[in-house]
């Protein structure tokens, strides 16, 4: 997704859910800079929060009708499109190892 090597580990599967944050990450709607051409992901969970965690549980965000498609930009914006059938989420089995990567200066 960002042309560097992705390594399978199937050990990741089995980590326990307590000690997993989540991505959710688009697959139609608006185009953008997201791993498959869509909008960004959304993060829960981010650095200095309770229940950060590097290892991530995916979770994959459908549009029922992309043309109505908009940015959401936070996890309680993508629940209430769910609860109102705007959405669907899929959580396919994966866990991805995605630390956020501070450099000097305090970016990401």
């Amino acid at each position: 997704m960002m042309s560097s090597p992705v390594l399978h580990v199937p050990a990741l599967a089995q980590v326990p859910d307590e000690v997993l944050a989540n991505v959710y990450v688009f697959d139609n709607g608006p185009e953008g800079m997201g791993p498959l051409g869509f909008q960004a992901d959304v993060f829960d969970n981010p650095p200095g929060t309770d229940g950060y965690s590097p290892l991530r549980r995916l979770n994959v965000v459908s549009w029922a009708d992309p043309a109505k498609a908009r940015m959401l930009t936070s996890v309680t914006e993508i629940f209430t499109a769910q609860e109102a059938g705007e959405v669907t989420i899929a959580q396919p089995g994966v866990v991805i190892n995605m630390p956020f990567v501070v450099w000097d200066g305090g970016k990401r």
